[in-house]
């Protein structure tokens, strides 16, 4: 990529002559332009320099001016403008570059760019329609054929009005060319048609400039900021007819392929552009997995597979934006299903559900608005140390938590043998709102000598029950049991402040209680004498 200026064009395409004649002569973007709600450009130093995204609206070719369908109603009034409709070609791979230094992410540089995303296909296939100019890929990687579908051609569609356009987006040197073409469906090029080759040492006509800023695309796909690169870039277009292509009345019919094999120079806005009241090309699906319970962050790492029915057809990994597509896919219904990773939860998608699978019905647009929201599985209270210790006839219990979610309160309790454990106490949660990621320490403190003398009470409650099942039957057994009774209530009149013997073992664990009633345990310890 020259690092001092470069151009956004539509390719100058070559058969055994230069199509020069093919060149746009302006074009009309939704970059508001001094409030007016657009802009037109039609030489390198048209006024105003679009710095964002913005969106082609219309272009003037061979003296006719054409709608892309984009927003019309943002066009001012253009005598004889042609309704029209274009869509960006559905790229959905392509390699990673051979060295971390050639290819480059372009942005507006008031675009708000999210390094995170390094999907070379989603620069090339974003905003309505795809047809974003202010953002683009730079050198794309050589050796590929990007292979692009085509549903059908129109028969009445016309062989001579604008049927592709095709993007690049930089200064260009070399012999090596971009070449395209339409196949049939061995692949092959349709017999009696041409393949195009781009030769971008031709001059053409340029409509204006942009100011771009840019990342560099590692061999690992990542991208880095890159430094002496940022600055103004000029735009070009053009665009071709089926009949550039070679394609007749008679080889129509053949068409089931549209095909680019790039040449490692190229650089371009869109791969390309085709008109849909003439071609109809297979689409594509995206998304995003998110993290943290938002729609924000990215989830790296997560896999997501395509289903047709039952059949899985396709499976990918979201990138470190969350990213995922699956391309050149026919109309018809389709499942996304995510494989959930350890530790998450769904906790929302697109289609309002939390379970792994998200339906969608696929036509002659891509859809582009599938999610998934992960969030990591909520450890109501994680635990920090726990100490439990007997001194003189006092139990001391002290704890900490690292964090706490949705936290109510957590209950002291005591066991003589490990397994039967009974309540000493309540302690109300510290965290705001029962919600904390800092440590928070909590302790404990109870007189020793009584309170697990809890057999104590069982035996009273047994007694009791005794003396009721014994009366009006033998009336001896009252008697004798008053006597047992009587001890009972000595060996219970102990237990009256709500402490602990602590003589023998003591275990002590602590119970979390969430604020909806579940509850979980922390680990058992065995008090030691201090």
């Amino acid at each position: 990529m020259n690092k001092t200026i470069s151009f956004l064009l539509i390719l100058i395409v070559a058969v055994s002559q230069n199509l020069f004649s093919q060149a746009i002569s302006g074009i009309y973007t939704d970059f508001n332009y001094n409030g007016q709600g657009y802009w037109h450009g039609t030489a390198e130093n048209s006024p105003g320099r679009p710095n964002n995204s913005h969106h082609l609206l219309a272009f003037t070719w061979k003296g006719a001016t054409y709608a892309t369908g984009v927003n019309n109603a943002a066009l001012p009034a253009i005598p004889g403008l042609q309704p029209g409709s274009f869509r960006a070609l559905p790229v959905a791979s392509l390699p990673n570059p051979a060295n971390s230094t050639s290819t480059f992410i372009g942005v507006g540089t008031a675009y708000n760019m999210n390094a995170a995303n390094s999907s070379m296909p989603y620069y090339l296939t974003d905003g309505v329609q795809g047809l974003d100019l202010g953002t683009g890929v730079y050198n794309l990687p050589a050796g590929s054929i990007s292979r692009y579908t085509v549903a059908s051609v129109s028969p009445t569609a016309s062989l001579t009005g604008p049927a592709i356009l095709v993007t690049q987006i930089g200064a260009y040197s070399g012999n090596v060319h971009d070449t395209f073409y339409f196949a049939n469906a061995a692949g092959n090029i349709v017999p009696g048609s041409n393949r195009v080759s781009v030769n971008f040492n031709n001059p053409f006509q340029r409509v204006g400039t942009a100011e771009f800023k840019f990342w560099n695309v590692t061999t690992s796909g990542t991208l880095t900021r890159s430094s002496g690169t940022d600055g103004p870039r000029s735009i070009a277009m053009a665009a071709f007819s089926l009949t550039d292509f070679g394609i007749t009345a008679a080889n129509m019919s053949q068409i089931r392929q549209f095909q680019h094999r790039l040449s490692g120079v190229s650089d371009q806005a869109f791969i390309g552009a085709f008109n849909t009241q003439m071609i109809q090309v297979y689409q594509y699906a995206s998304g995003y997995v998110y993290a943290n319970g938002g729609t924000t962050t990215g989830y790296t790492g997560a896999i997501v597979k395509l289903f047709n029915g039952s059949v899985e057809i396709a499976s990918t990994t979201t990138n470190a934006a969350g990213y995922y597509t699956f391309g050149d896919l026919a109309p018809g219904t389709y499942t996304l299903r995510l494989s959930v990773p350890a530790g998450e939860n769904i906790v929302g998608a697109s289609d309002n559900n939390t379970d792994t699978d998200i339906t969608f019905t696929l036509g002659s647009t891509p859809v582009t608005n599938t999610y998934y929201t992960l969030r990591p599985i909520a450890t109501p209270v994680i635990f920090g140390a726990i100490d439990a210790k007997i001194t003189g006839n006092q139990l001391f219990v002290d704890w900490s938590t690292t964090s706490e979610n949705n936290n109510d309160h957590f209950e002291v309790e005591a066991s003589r043998d490990g397994n039967h454990f009974m309540t000493l106490a309540s302690i109300t949660s510290k965290a705001v709102n029962g919600n904390s990621d800092t440590p928070l320490n909590y302790n404990f403190i109870t007189t020793g000598e009584n309170v697990y003398n809890m057999p104590g009470w069982l035996l009273l409650l047994i007694t009791l029950g005794l003396l009721l099942a014994g009366l009006g039957r033998k009336p001896w057994i009252p008697a004798s049991l008053t006597l047992l009774f009587f001890f009972t209530l000595l060996s219970c009149s102990k237990n009256t402040t709500g402490d602990i013997d602590t003589e023998g073992s003591v275990y002590v664990r602590i119970k979390q209680v969430d604020k909806d009633g579940t509850f979980t345990f922390s680990k058992t310890v065995k008090a030691t004498i201090r």
